[in-house]
């Protein structure tokens, strides 16, 4: 049986990373992925999944502010600094149903990994494989059946569509833009 559909209210999404404990209760420093979807976490049931061994453990957020250099993320559960450092290097998985939608033409990391990409004419390019950024554009990263990748900046030009009820991409190679 598979997951959640891309468009399911249940499908797990990475929010943040927390990244080291802070003070004597239990905080921990928290680099978001989307500031705006951490802040709606606040009373909200979240898993912590640390990195080093996927161990998790599902919460409830109590409380997050701006801290020195980060946000400030408290949990219940957590309450001091010795069970706050057992979750250092653990990301924050909320479900999409917890979060609010993103603006236009941005979209959480697994909605579209994975999605399939197709041009114009119908043709199969890839897999979205990975994205980075590139300058102020992101630039997406297909993979295609015999492993060829194709890199495409992340334009409206280029991307024409993300129909992630249908998951598929649907884009215009560089090639017939110029």
């Amino acid at each position: 049986m598979s997951g959640p559909s891309r468009a399911s209210g249940d499908l797990p999404i990475a929010v943040g990373r927390l990244t080291r404990s802070h003070g004597v209760r239990g905080e921990l420093r928290l680099t978001p992925f989307f500031e705006e979807a951490v802040d709606a976490l606040v009373g909200k049931t979240v898993s912590l999944i640390r990195e080093s061994d996927n161990r998790s453990l599902t919460l409830t957020m109590i409380g997050l502010r701006p801290g020195p250099k980060s946000l400030l993320a408290a949990f219940d559960r957590i309450d001091s600094p010795e069970a706050a450092a057992d979750y250092v290097n653990s990301l924050i998985i909320a479900r999409k149903g917890d979060l609010p939608p993103l603006p236009e033409g941005r979209y959480y990391y697994e909605e579209i990994i994975g999605l399939p990409a197709y041009d114009e004419a119908g043709r199969f390019v890839g897999r979205l494989a990975d994205f980075f950024e590139a300058g102020e554009k992101d630039v997406w990263t297909f993979v295609d059946d015999a492993g060829v990748e194709t890199m495409t900046p992340c334009l409206p030009e280029t991307v024409l569509n993300v129909d992630l009820e249908a998951e598929r991409i649907l884009l215009r190679p560089m090639e017939v833009i110029e």
